[in-house]
């Protein structure tokens, strides 16, 4: 929990950080005939700039949150008490988060990533646990 608990409030303040510039620049957007010489295209590319980092350090802190899993989790298979959690979850919508996961590593590496995904998947439901599948792609 030492360090589950900052990783996590790590994630979710990047989460409320894209949150609140989206819904600043939204309310300025509304006020630019009132807003004399406000660039709206200057405030638009400062968004899309914090909402890329945002999401490159929720993706990071994700990560280091998986990595403190996975040794808590070899932890537990040495002692017996490892659990799989099974649920429904849609596939193609597993595979795109962890797409976008591993995109933001190979950009930084110049590494380019090209996925093709069978049509035939595309609203397709698994019965398993998510968590060990991204494990085993990633």
């Amino acid at each position: 929990h030492e360090f589950r608990t900052p990783l996590n409030a790590i994630i979710n303040s990047f989460e409320i950080i894209k949150n609140s510039y989206q819904g600043i620049l939204q309310e300025i957007g509304g006020l630019t005939h009132q807003l004399e010489g406000v660039s709206l295209e200057l405030l638009e590319l400062h968004s899309e700039q914090l909402q890329k980092f945002s999401d490159i350090g929720k993706h990071s802190s994700s990560l280091m949150l998986a990595l403190v899993d996975d040794i808590l989790d070899l932890s537990k298979m040495e002692v017996g008490t490892f659990q799989i959690n099974k649920a429904e979850f849609s596939v193609p919508e597993m595979l795109r988060l962890t797409i976008e996961m591993m995109q933001l590593q190979c950009e930084k590496k110049n590494i380019k990533l090209h996925v093709e995904i069978d049509p035939s998947i595309r609203s397709s439901r698994m019965y398993s646990d998510e968590k060990r599948i991204k494990q085993v792609l990633i």
